[in-house]
């Protein structure tokens, strides 16, 4: 028994038919899994930047600290003047 398909048939299977662009079924999760590993590697590149940038700024304070010296602060004299007896 051969079955005829209709031309109403055969329009809608071309008008639904299955395109290579089309995801497939579960696809989903690996699409978001995709966009959360490429996030997570992003964030860990930004980090190491991060980190790197403020180790450099610690360490250029530190030099500059270490070339300006020892702070050298002035006594303050005492307001009292103390008159022996």
């Amino acid at each position: 028994m051969t079955e005829q398909i209709s031309p109403a048939v055969q329009a809608g299977h071309q008008y639904f038919r299955e395109t290579p662009m089309r995801a497939e079924k579960g696809s989903a999760m690996s699409m978001i899994a995709a966009d959360s590993d490429k996030t997570r590697v992003k964030n860990d590149r930004l980090k190491a930047a991060r980190l790197a940038r403020d180790e450099a700024e610690r360490l250029t304070l530190a030099a500059a600290a270490a070339a300006a010296g020892p702070i050298k602060r002035k006594r303050k004299v005492s307001a009292k003047t103390s008159v022996p007896a």
